[in-house]
Formats: structure tokens, sequence, C-alpha cells
């Protein structure tokens, strides 16, 4: 009987233990899966849509990081990384000021062109929706 009992005590203690470790790792869990949802944020102001050949083209960008830092903590020192694809052609810049940022994309030839913009925050790795233009 007294072995039972003591079999019974050991299993307690280790269910014991093991339900905290349980418990520990949920709420790890729990919490690096909120952080994966914060994302960075990309949006475009209104530019020319339809430029001639001899037009720069610019493209207004506002970027923040999911806290939008520059305008809530008036804290501008978060850089992020930018993507961008014109006609399948990708080029990252890297450590871009958040806020209100023009990307040149230089003179482009006649005709139709798909464009996409995305930012990525390096601290984090995750990255924002993805824009499409054309």
């Amino acid at each position: 009987m007294k072995k039972v009992l003591a079999w019974i005590v050991v299993l307690g203690v280790v269910l014991g233990i093991c339900s905290a470790n349980v418990r520990t790792q949920a709420a790890e869990t729990q919490n690096s899966s909120a952080s994966r949802f914060e994302v960075p944020y990309v949006s475009t102001y209104y530019f020319n849509p339809k430029p001639t050949t001899n037009d720069t083209i610019t493209i207004p960008l506002y970027i923040t990081d999911y806290a939008q830092s520059e305008y809530m903590k008036n804290d501008t020192s978060v850089k992020l990384d930018l993507t961008y694809t014109v006609d399948g052609v990708s080029k990252t810049i890297k450590g871009v000021p958040i806020g209100d940022y023009t990307l040149t994309l230089g003179k482009l030839s006649a005709g139709t062109h798909v464009f996409s913009v995305e930012v990525c925050d390096p601290r984090t790795g995750l990255k924002s929706h993805r824009l499409f233009n054309d």
C-alpha cells in the first residue's frame, strides 16, 4: 500500500510539473502568435497613373511599423526595408525611415508596366501586405 501511495505522489508531482510546463509553453505561444500579426504597413498617396515616357516616375508612399511609432510616439528611429518590383524585377532599399517616403523609379518605356511594393520590419522579419498597380 505504501508503494502505491508513493507512486501516486510521484505521479502527482510529475503531472504537476508537466502541467506547469504546458501552461508556460502556451503562454509563450500566445505571446509569439500575437506578435506575428504586428506587421508593418504601406500605402500609396495619389500619383499620376499614366505618365509620359519623358516623366520621371515617383510614387509617394506612407510606411510605418505596427505601432505607428512616428505618429503615436514621435519616434522616427525605426527603419524598414522596402521591396519594390517593376515588370518582375525586384529591388530592395534597406533602412528606409518610417513616415512619408518618395520612391523614384526613373523613366519607364512606353506601355503597360506592373508594379508592386511591400515593406519588411527587419527586427521581426514580418512583411506588410503587397500593393499592386499597373
